[in-house]
């Protein structure tokens, strides 16, 4: 591709690299940075969804699918039940 093609489509001039930050991140800077991209599921922006992956034993699943089947609730908000108590 010739210059003036290039030109003509209107291709940018190349990015200089922005400059790294020689202070340490703390796991806090860390893990905000990760979650702002999560999608926000709350209306008032205080929860965001969280998609991890779990591998369980068959027993396992099992026990935890007996309280959804009784109480009505989905898997997913009960594992959230969960995790939400573990971090408190």
């Amino acid at each position: 591709m010739t210059a003036k093609r290039a030109e003509f489509r209107g291709a940018s001039p190349p990015r200089t690299p922005t400059p790294k930050s020689s202070v340490p991140h703390t796991p806090e800077d860390i893990a905000n940075g990760a979650t702002t991209h999560l999608e926000t599921v709350w209306l008032e922006g205080s929860k965001v969804k969280l998609p991890p992956t779990v591998v369980l034993d068959r027993t396992d699943t099992e026990r935890l699918r007996a309280p959804e089947i009784r109480e009505g609730k989905k898997l997913e908000a009960l594992v959230a039940e969960i995790l939400e108590v573990a971090v408190r």
